[in-house]
């Protein structure tokens, strides 16, 4: 019942909001290596560290990846030949690719550190740990060679390598899909220290990209606040061959007797981490000084089996800081700030609501009484996780162009938005018979008028390759078809269906739309969509710009042929084109 009160309600006076820097509304979040760097200059130039910090380890992800691109695409072939040729042939086949791998990396490598990309790299990992250090807060800021050093990359960043400009970075789920914060990582880095007191015990902290570009710096930012000398941060990406520098790093690190840190995403069956610290062992690290940082989510309170032969540090997912700032009197607080000076918040107390899934954002709901003008207002707010910095407030991005469709956003603070709450008696789902040709037309109209105000110049998902777009995935089920074979069909399928389901007016999608997604309400009555800002860049990886999409994606039930009917009518009506086949 949502009307049940399960805590006492806050009621209190209100200190004044403080500053807070404008917030970066960025509606397409798969930015490339030129677009981040573009917004890095400007967020170091406006004091906002924590999307300049986030901007810059993104732009490090992009540069790293590439550095290592070479080998891992190698050892997916290998790996891939050896699956699908039988017997020693294809154990053959793999062990020489595998063998042509590490020559060309070797040959790669006698050069490797002194290459245009390297050195534009390496100062770009400079930037990132003194942003890191800004946001936790640990070191003086040092504002105008910080500014100055993102406008050089910038400006250099042709000369270094064309190609990489159009690079598009991968997003963490560390800080966009789950609800983990900066002072989340100095929980975890305080309570190693706890286990682990030495300072001056070398230490390598190793990011398992893409979290771990974000996370590492971090950790780093408070193991050297706290008297950690020296402290080196890495990141790996499993499958890769490590670099000369990094070696030589690791190295190091191990002849002084030192500790090697791992952090990452917290894991669900933890493969990733166990690969990365398999590597390590293999440099000669004794497994005792592999460290994992775990944060853990949901009722997991010990690290997954394949990880608990190394020493771990664990965040239970109760004691995430997540959990504070969803207290009534951090609510209170934040509603506060965002109401404006037309209105007054005097009480918030919580209401009971469906416990959220374990793997994703928390969800909380609150009654919120409110004074306007002299008159008492009652209103049920719900409050959501959505992401730190500017992968959160994309919710803002979308909510200001989409008004009209949504649940009134009040805003976002700290990871978290605030919106009204539509009540379950509003929810079309199912849609009702008689009804089913309204709802459809108002479902067209909210995927169109999207269309029309997200539109991007570019479809984005062409740039990406592996990573879940959908011309790509389509091609992957057609590819089938040749069993074993199927890989080697890419050159020949990737192109046609880049071409088949090539979008006119790409956009940004919504990815979210079934009918549990739609709720009739508001004043005056209309259709309401919830969940607008989670799906089109999720931890799904399913990567689109093509707004039909959405439309598909009204059908819950495939063989609800009336909503599918209605949708075809309604979208004609609407557009005067009908959809084609293959969308």
């Amino acid at each position: 019942m949502t009307d049940q009160l399960i805590q006492e309600t806050v009621v209190r006076q209100v200190a004044p909001p403080p500053s807070v820097p404008s917030p970066l509304l960025v509606a397409n979040l798969l930015s490339d290596l030129d677009g981040l760097m573009e917004m890095l200059v400007d967020e170091i130039a406006n004091d906002s560290w924590i999307n300049a910090f986030l901007l810059a380890a993104g732009a490090n992800q992009v540069a790293e990846d590439r550095l290592h691109e070479g080998s891992i695409a190698r050892a997916r072939i290998a790996k891939h030949v050896a699956r699908v040729v039988p017997g020693a042939g294809g154990r053959a086949a793999a062990a020489a690719l595998r063998a042509t791998d590490g020559a060309v990396w070797a040959a790669r490598s006698a050069t490797r550190g002194h290459g245009r990309l390297d050195t534009w790299q390496l100062e770009l990992g400079g930037l990132v740990d003194k942003l890191a250090d800004a946001v936790a807060e640990t070191a003086g800021l040092e504002t105008d060679a910080m500014l100055a050093s993102a406008k050089r990359l910038r400006s250099s960043l042709a000369a270094v390598s064309p190609a990489l400009r159009r690079s598009v970075l991968r997003l963490p789920s560390c800080f966009r899909n789950f609800d983990q914060q900066p002072d989340d990582l100095e929980r975890l880095t305080d309570d190693f220290i706890l286990a682990f007191p030495d300072r001056l015990r070398p230490v390598a902290v190793v990011g398992v990209r893409t979290s771990g570009s974000y996370t590492a710096p971090l950790h780093g930012a408070y193991l050297r606040a706290r008297g950690f000398d020296p402290v080196h941060v890495l990141t790996f990406r499993p499958g890769q061959r490590w670099r000369r520098s990094e070696l030589d790093v690791l190295r190091s690190v191990r002849a002084d007797g030192g500790i090697v840190l791992l952090t990452d995403d917290p894991p669900k069956s933890g493969g990733s981490l166990a690969r990365a610290a398999h590597e390590i062992e293999r440099l000669g690290f004794d497994e005792r000084s592999i460290v994992l940082l775990l944060p853990l989510l949901g009722d997991m309170e010990v690290p997954p089996p394949s990880l608990r032969r190394y020493p771990s540090i664990v965040l239970p997912w109760e004691d995430w800081s997540v959990h504070a700032r969803l207290e009534a009197s951090a609510v209170f607080d934040a509603l506060a700030e965002m109401v404006g000076s037309d209105s007054e918040v005097g009480s918030v107390h919580p209401l009971a609501m469906p416990t959220a899934k374990r793997r994703g954002h928390v969800r909380s709901l609150y009654r919120v009484q409110l004074r306007r003008d002299g008159e008492q207002l009652t209103r049920d707010i719900c409050v959501e996780g959505v992401g730190i910095g500017y992968f959160g407030d994309h919710a803002l991005a979308v909510a200001r162009r989409l008004g009209a469709f949504l649940p009134k956003v009040i805003g976002v603070r700290d990871g978290l938005v605030y919106r009204e709450w539509l009540p379950e008696r509003g929810r079309v789902d199912p849609p009702p018979p008689e009804r089913v040709g309204q709802i459809a037309a108002g479902m067209v109209d909210y995927v169109t008028s999207r269309a029309r105000a997200l539109a991007v110049d570019e479809d984005t998902s062409l740039r990406l390759i592996d990573r879940g777009a959908v011309w790509q995935q389509a091609g992957d089920i057609i590819m089938r078809a040749f069993g074993p074979a199927s890989q080697f069909m890419r050159p020949i399928a990737h192109p046609v269906f880049r071409r088949l389901l090539h979008v006119a007016r790409p956009s940004v999608i919504d990815g979210a739309c079934r009918p549990g997604n739609w709720f009739e309400g508001g004043e005056p009555r209309r259709f309401l969509k919830i969940d607008f800002d989670k799906r089109a860049f999720c931890s799904l990886d399913i990567y689109c710009y093509d707004h039909v999409f959405d439309l598909a994606g009204c059908v819950s039930n495939s063989a609800d042929g009336r909503l599918t009917a209605a949708l075809h009518d309604a979208y004609l009506d609407k557009t005067g084109a009908a959809i084609d086949p293959e969308r």
